[in-house]
């Protein structure tokens, strides 16, 4: 048992609480208040020295695997030579049949541009497959295209072998096969998931939500779930499939996510699903990847069978077919604690919000999206027009009654929840900034609340897990244009101190 006293406590529950002193009590929070009561009197005390706590966070969308088997990060340079440098120095360090990358834009670099097959085939001669920063477009080298894929792989739509950019169907169909092609050992695989699961614990975490599973594998999943209860990151996977029946086969509570459930694309990728043109290119709405009646009844059968739905919905249209058809299965089958999730929600269609809200709708947003320097606001506004400014308009959905739980969509951004909740109460558009305690909830109580998961965690309450970040400055008095700066200085998980 162990009495923190002599802090500043932020409780995050719907009816938030302040208080200085906490007892843990095998692993659990055992009571909570401003004195320490008699029948604790005799714990081990810590001292916080007025230093303020929170609770442990989650992130509502991450990309697991994805994010534990990357080879190659190309973020940070801001020129095509350093970039290009960049690739090669790792790739010289690198012997594996092909390298998989992640993190190139054409915003994030002087030129403008993405780096070009040719430049890659000067550099590196194994088999490159590099993602752009948004992971729905890759640029590949010449080693890739003629040496390494199938024929029929390099004949998809969206596959321009003159640049090496891939996009659409020939993206999602080169990812799959390449992720049949990684050769790692169970061993090697592991050893990979462990430093990950460092790093989302460093970073505060206890709560992680992955989407899993591309052609309909599910290997990907059972990695993740195996190692939920292995350490005090909690795994929350979805099968990312739009097949219900091998959903239930394999015992999951979860389906959807990216991938096969992806509705539409990306802004990044100008193929996001707009009911109106891009400013950018007047004939040019985005891509809608499925009929209406094939996502209603996909959710309609999942909803029927008791499944958590969750659905990437980017732009306003395919915003507009999750509602519709969440709407269809609902009405079908009534469900008042259902929980389906619009994943993303970026640019919410106005006439749908209270609708959305009248579901019971949740939402697994990124902020950090809001500030991001590989997606800037300028290149946002060229595409958009005005609506960029309407990216996520956290007041209004939240004003609709819809629960906003924030996430990382790592590795697109770094997984940092104290950049999400700094974005999040800075929202390029004033007015769609949250107060910082509404931020705070969103990377804390709402993700668990998401994930069904409140009565144990997400908020610090008599009985829950004593899961819980100890930060360097009283978070709810700091400028909200200083809070990116405020800096984890401990983590507890079940009153334990977790070695960073």
């Amino acid at each position: 048992m162990k009495v923190f006293q002599n802090g500043k406590f932020i409780s995050c529950e719907e009816e938030n609480r302040l208080f200085r002193v906490l007892v843990e009590d095998g692993g659990r929070i055992a009571y909570t208040g401003d004195t320490v009561p008699a029948q604790y009197a005799g714990g081990e005390i810590v001292d916080l020295g007025g230093r303020c706590v929170v609770p442990c966070f989650g992130d509502t969308h991450a990309h697991f695997t994805s994010t534990a088997y990357l080879q190659l990060d190309t973020r940070g340079p801001d020129n095509i030579a350093d970039v290009l440098q960049l690739i090669k120095e790792t790739c010289e360090s690198i012997d594996t049949p092909f390298i998989t990358g992640f993190g190139l834009s054409p915003h994030a670099v002087k030129e403008n541009r993405l780096p070009t097959a040719k430049e890659l085939d000067a550099i590196v001669k194994t088999p490159l497959f590099i993602k752009k920063y948004d992971g729905h477009s890759a640029v590949c080298n010449t080693a890739l295209m003629e040496e390494f894929l199938p024929r029929e792989l390099m004949k998809l739509p969206g596959m321009n072998r003159e640049t090496g950019l891939c996009g659409g169907e020939a993206y999602q169909k080169i990812s799959a096969y390449l992720v049949g092609e990684k050769k790692i050992s169970p061993e090697e695989s592991q050893d990979l998931f462990d430093k990950t699961i460092h790093k989302f614990l460093s970073r505060g975490y206890n709560l992680l939500v992955p989407v899993e599973g591309m052609s309909n594998s599910n290997a990907n999943v059972e990695l993740t779930q195996a190692n939920d209860g292995k350490t005090p990151l909690r795994f929350r996977t979805f099968f990312q499939t739009l097949d219900v029946d091998k959903t239930l086969e394999c015992g999951y509570k979860r389906v959807g996510g990216c991938y096969l459930s992806a509705l539409d694309g990306c802004f990044g990728a100008e193929d996001a699903a707009l009911r109106e043109p891009y400013s950018s290119d007047p004939n040019n709405k985005g891509w809608l990847v499925y009929d209406q009646k094939t996502i209603t009844d996909f959710a309609v059968k999942a909803n029927r069978a008791g499944l958590q739905i969750c659905l990437h919905a980017i732009g306003d249209a395919a915003i507009e077919q999750c509602i519709l058809a969440y709407e269809a299965a609902l009405a079908d089958f009534p469900r008042k604690d259902h929980r389906h999730i619009i994943l993303h929600a970026d640019l919410f269609p106005q006439e749908y919000l209270e609708r959305a809200g009248e579901l019971g709708l949740y939402c697994a947003v990124q902020t950090e999206f809001v500030q991001w320097k590989e997606e800037p606001l300028e290149f946002l506004v060229g595409a958009l027009g005005d609506r960029a400014y309407e990216k996520h308009p956290l007041t209004k959905m939240i004003a609709a009654g819809l629960v906003l739980a924030n996430g990382s969509d790592s590795p697109c951004t770094h997984s940092n929840p104290i950049n999400s909740i700094h974005c999040a109460c800075n929202h390029p558009k004033a007015e769609y900034s949250v107060d910082i305690l509404t931020a705070l909830k969103m990377s804390t109580l709402y993700p668990a609340m998401l994930t069904c998961d409140e009565a144990d965690m997400g908020s610090l309450t008599d009985g829950k897990v004593a899961d819980f970040v100890v930060l360097d400055r009283d978070i709810l008095h700091v400028p909200r244009e200083a809070i990116r700066d405020i800096g984890i200085e401990e983590i507890y998980h079940g009153g334990v101190p977790y070695c960073r």
